[in-house]
């Protein structure tokens, strides 16, 4: 046994999870897909079964700071904030390798070309209105 992992898990708790309340479980056995589990008690199968546990509440990421440079030629800093939540759990596991790192890049690309787009001028009257921008991904609406 390793240093500070603790006693090992017997079978039974291996085979036994709780799903969180404001979650899913998406089950994926042997490589095929098994129907959504919801929130409660999930028997697992250990060798066959690898579960991934997907959080439904809306998820605050903070955007690293933007530099971009204005459709005047002035360069912007800018800090950002983005909110998001997944719709569709089973989705955002097979489809996506990370969805809060690609939610981070989408963001990130979307607040540059916001910001090359107009003047120093207009962003800093229309402050409130650039705020909050809708990005559309496959149809799916993302706040960021």
């Amino acid at each position: 046994m390793l240093r500070g992992s603790g006693p090992a898990k017997t079978h039974a708790e291996r085979s036994i999870s709780l799903g969180a309340r404001a979650g899913r479980v998406v089950l994926d056995r042997y490589g095929r897909l098994l129907p959504l589990r919801g929130p409660g008690l999930v028997v697992l199968v250990p060798p066959a079964d690898r579960m991934v546990r997907v959080d439904l509440r809306t998820i605050t990421l903070t955007i690293p700071p933007q530099e971009a440079i204005t459709r005047d030629n002035v360069p912007v800093r800018v800090n950002a904030v983005a909110y998001f939540k997944v719709v569709d759990p089973v989705r955002s596991v097979n489809e996506v390798e990370n969805h809060a790192v690609a939610t981070s890049q989408l963001a990130q690309t979307s607040l540059r070309s916001m910001l090359g787009r107009h003047d120093l001028d207009a962003l800093l009257a229309e402050r409130m209105q650039n705020a909050t921008v809708t990005v559309f991904v496959r149809g799916t609406p993302r706040l960021s």
